[in-house]
């Protein structure tokens, strides 16, 4: 019975190796390219030695491609929120903390970029205080 298994276990490793798919190429299609860009910064650093939050809205009135760098950092409570809206939908929503993020998608005219971080500063704790830097191009 260990040879069967053996054997079997040898056949499903193999399988995978013996198919003549080839992957699939971008060939005959030609990348977009685009004659301007925007950019949108919403950046907050936390002074303040009691916790609060901020929020700010950025509305794109154009269709494109956005390419968002996302840097927070949060040394005890806090974090942030983004949520990408088209015409009152969310399309985006996720939240961070103490990280460094990458987003591409492409949005349509009547997009708004909401961002709400929680944060604080105390220099006993941390020697930087709490901040978030949200760096965008729309590419149109």
């Amino acid at each position: 019975m260990k040879k069967l298994f053996i054997i079997f276990i040898v056949i499903l490793f193999l399988s995978g190796c013996m198919s003549s798919a080839s992957p699939p190429t971008n060939e005959g299609l030609e990348p977009i390219e685009y004659e301007n860009q925007e950019e949108y910064i919403q950046a907050y650093q936390f002074w303040n030695e009691h916790p609060m939050m901020t929020g700010n809205v950025t509305v794109i009135n154009n269709t494109g491609l956005l390419d968002c760098d996302i840097t927070t950092y949060n040394h005890a409570v806090g974090n942030l929120t983004i949520k990408i809206k088209t015409d009152g939908e969310v399309i985006y929503n996720e939240t961070f903390n103490n990280t460094y993020s990458e987003l591409v998608m492409t949005v349509l005219a009547n997009t708004t970029i909401e961002s709400y971080s929680g944060g604080y500063y105390d220099s006993d704790i941390s020697a930087i205080a709490d901040y978030f830097v949200i760096r965008c191009t729309l590419h149109y």
